[in-house]
């Protein structure tokens, strides 16, 4: 399974919460959210699970802390999935009806839910991270779950880990190369499966930063309508650099590129050594209509990051 560090826990799944009757009790019950408010889910790790043991703490922890903010900000409502144990550890902390007893297999929610809130698409999760047997498994607990609302979506048997799509609900999406390696599609074949599925438009899809999760989530991210963050590899590897902004401007015929600084750490961490830390990643953010959630790591570069993205 995956090893990356806690704080990029920020990897949720997100709904439209106005689209679909999704949490039994709000996490504001007495707030009075916007139309465009959105329900992020978070999954906290199983009390019993042994993989994320040494963290389990932690995680929860974050999640807390990040659940907190998206109720303070009162823009959006949020929900935990988690098993009992871990409720009645921490459940007192947030507001009622924000725990629900329901646990996940997997932590990390964007990767083997469903893509684009507002019209819905399951791919089947890879097995980059894991065994094949473990990412179905994985999915078909989230499957049990989604059966219990009303969410209608359409599935295909197209190999793809969400986190390895970035749409911006308005017709453009990006993706890597590991897109087209999982199902053996050609570059042109690959942009036109994903243009009729996720019904878009422009489609870019990029050589990934890194070859073990090769997740486009980690590179890119739109903040605004037409406006794409992208990392600035310019500093650390001039030539990746164009490769990437190269497949961006081919792809995308009216975007404003802005580039955020970025500290890359990959020496690994945890029990993947293979997959390195995404600390230092700021542009690993969840956007909902009003609101950028952007993780921080107390790094250098950071207030220039922020900034860029306050800006933009």
């Amino acid at each position: 399974m995956k090893s990356k560090y806690v704080a990029l826990a920020l990897i949720v799944l997100v709904f439209i919460a106005t689209a679909y009757n999704f949490v039994q009790k709000t996490s504001n019950e007495d707030a009075v959210l916007p139309d465009t408010s959105m329900t992020l889910t978070l999954a906290a790790p199983r009390a019993d699970d042994t993989y994320y043991a040494d963290s389990y703490s932690d995680i929860v922890e974050f999640q807390i802390g990040y659940a907190q903010k998206i109720i303070e900000a009162g823009n959006d409502s949020v929900q935990i999935l988690a098993d009992r144990e871990t409720i009645d550890m921490y459940g007192d902390r947030l507001p009622n009806g924000v725990f629900v007893e329901n646990p996940m297999l997997d932590i990390w929610m964007r990767d083997f839910t469903l893509i684009n809130p507002s019209s819905p698409v399951q791919f089947r999760y890879t097995d980059a991270s894991m065994s094949a047997a473990e990412a179905a498994a994985t999915q078909a607990e989230f499957n049990s779950y989604l059966s219990q609302t009303n969410i209608s979506y359409q599935s295909t048997d197209l190999l793809i880990d969400g986190g390895n799509i970035v749409d911006d609900y308005s017709g453009r999406a990006i993706t890597t190369t590991r897109f087209l390696e999982d199902n053996n599609l050609s570059m042109e074949l690959g942009k036109s499966e994903l243009r009729e599925l996720l019904g878009v438009d422009e489609v870019a899809i990029l050589e990934p930063d890194d070859e073990a999760l090769a997740h486009s989530d980690g590179m890119v991210a739109w903040i605004d309508n037409g406006v794409l963050a992208v990392n600035d590899y310019s500093t650390t590897d001039p030539e990746f650099h164009e490769v990437v902004m190269n497949e961006l401007r081919a792809a995308f015929s009216d975007v404003r590129f802005v580039m955020i600084p970025v500290e890359f750490d990959d020496e690994g961490s945890g029990a993947d050594p293979a997959i390195g830390s995404a600390c230092g990643i700021n542009i690993n953010l969840v956007y909902t209509p009003t609101t950028l959630y952007v993780p921080t790591f107390g790094r250098s570069h950071e207030a220039e990051a922020l900034q860029q993205i306050r800006e933009n």
